[in-house]
């Protein structure tokens, strides 16, 4: 979806769920194929932007706390060949209310680090300035509510 925020263009990009599965009611022979439909949509709007300013994923980047590898690889090379500044907010089923676990939204973070196009929101709220606007994104967190 884009929308226009002041005078700037956004692609909000919403729950994608990487590495989701899709089971039920779907033939064995065809197991796998809507997964790789939604990675390859993902990429897509990663690589292919259109026009606009900037990019923001609304959360739930990954569906578990934990997914298979190639999912976070491929995150990681749609984000590291982005064409415009890419925004990345944890949601809730990226992290976990344990805080001594590791989940693949922390190792996509780590792996994402030294690209430079790309900022990880988590923990507190940011604000996003850029072109006389202001946009406050707030991410999900384990033990604050966003009333507070």
């Amino acid at each position: 979806m884009i929308v226009q925020v002041g005078n700037l263009k956004i692609r909000l990009i919403g729950d994608p769920h990487l590495g989701r599965k899709f089971e039920m009611g779907v033939p064995i022979s065809r197991r796998g194929e809507r997964e790789k439909k939604v990675v390859e949509d993902f990429k897509s709007r990663i690589l292919h932007p259109g026009q606009v300013d900037l990019s923001i994923c609304m959360g739930d980047l990954f569906d578990q706390f934990v997914v298979s590898p190639e999912y976070v690889i491929a995150a990681h090379d749609a984000y590291k060949n982005a064409k415009v500044s890419e925004y990345l907010i944890m949601g809730n089923h990226d992290g976990s209310r344990n805080i001594n676990l590791r989940s693949s939204f922390d190792v996509l973070e780590r792996m994402t680090e030294y690209s430079g196009g790309v900022t990880i929101i988590r923990d507190e709220p940011f604000f996003l300035h850029r072109n006389d606007t202001v946009i406050l994104t707030v991410p999900w967190h384990p033990f604050i509510d966003a009333k507070t």
